[in-house]
């Protein structure tokens, strides 16, 4: 089934590699009605589609989002946030300390690499990256490749969250996410439940948050269909909003904007004022 909304994409304004402006055509091309620039710790994309003229008026609608890299009792939970108020003073200023709190992690882990021989030059991540953006481990991983100095086990034991050297980012709790978002007038969904590996934490969250759940999500193999029917349930049960979008990142993911179907009646739950749409606000 074709979809017209997605709710989950990345620019250059985080770990992307297309720009907001780039990424607002591509939707326009495909014909997709509402989407959401969700970059990690950062609005800025938002600011970049604000200077230019807006092509996408009475095509396209834009819910201002962005993602948040919590921690939970062990694990890294992805927390998105969508009608979020973009001239909020307290939410721009914590991003930016997000960004460098995450980067300073990411810096750690390269430190780690070359006591391993693994040589990369920090001048090497930063040229990849698009000025104020929290580098993170993918911004790390594609330096790597660049230089053809990556292995399966290099990924493993340096990027995967269960590595035995993986850094882990545990400067912002869950709880505090949550309530960074509503503080900006925005509405917290719990990210890709599938990719937490827990499915009582999901439920323990569920139960214990106020807060949505990313449902319909491109997952990659046998359990995405199994995934995304389960999260429904999951949804249904607890009685919270559902989501979805493809986690586009640009040429370094396998999936295409708005490849993930994504059932439009979910939109009413999110833009319940027109408020919530960023090219009429």
């Amino acid at each position: 089934m074709t979809s017209t909304i997605d709710l989950h994409i990345h620019s250059t304004a985080s770990d992307g590699t297309l720009s907001p402006s780039d990424i607002v055509e591509e939707a326009l091309l495909k014909g997709l009605k509402y989407i959401s620039i969700t970059d990690h710790e950062s609005i800025a994309g938002y600011s970049i589609l604000n200077k230019i003229k807006p092509t996408w008026k009475n095509k396209l609608k834009i819910i201002p989002g962005l993602e948040l890299h919590t921690y939970y009792k062990g694990y890294e939970i992805h927390l998105l946030g969508y009608c979020i108020d973009l001239k909020n003073i307290y939410l721009i200023k914590r991003l930016k300390e997000l960004r460098q709190a995450r980067t300073e992690v990411s810096y750690r882990t390269v430190q780690y690499l070359n006591k391993a021989g693994i040589k990369l030059q920090w001048k090497d991540i930063e040229n990849i990256t698009n000025g104020d953006v929290a580098i993170t481990k993918a911004h790390i991983i594609a330096a790597l490749k660049k230089s053809k100095n990556i292995s399966r086990e290099t990924f493993y034991t340096y990027f995967h969250p269960r590595g035995k050297l993986y850094l882990p980012f545990t400067d912002h709790n869950l709880e505090d996410a949550i309530n960074l978002i509503k503080h900006a007038g925005g509405i917290p969904v719990l990210a890709h439940p599938g990719l937490i590996g827990n499915d009582n934490l999901v439920n323990e969250i569920l139960n214990n948050f106020e807060i949505g759940l990313e449902v319909y999500y491109h997952y990659f193999g046998e359990k995405a269909v199994i995934w995304v029917e389960k999260f429904k349930k999951f949804a249904d049960i607890h009685n919270v909003i559902m989501t979805g979008g493809t986690d586009y990142h640009g040429n370094i993911t396998p999936v295409e904007i708005g490849d993930t179907y994504v059932p439009p009646q979910i939109i009413d739950q999110l833009t319940f004022n027109k408020n919530s749409f960023f090219n009429i606000l």
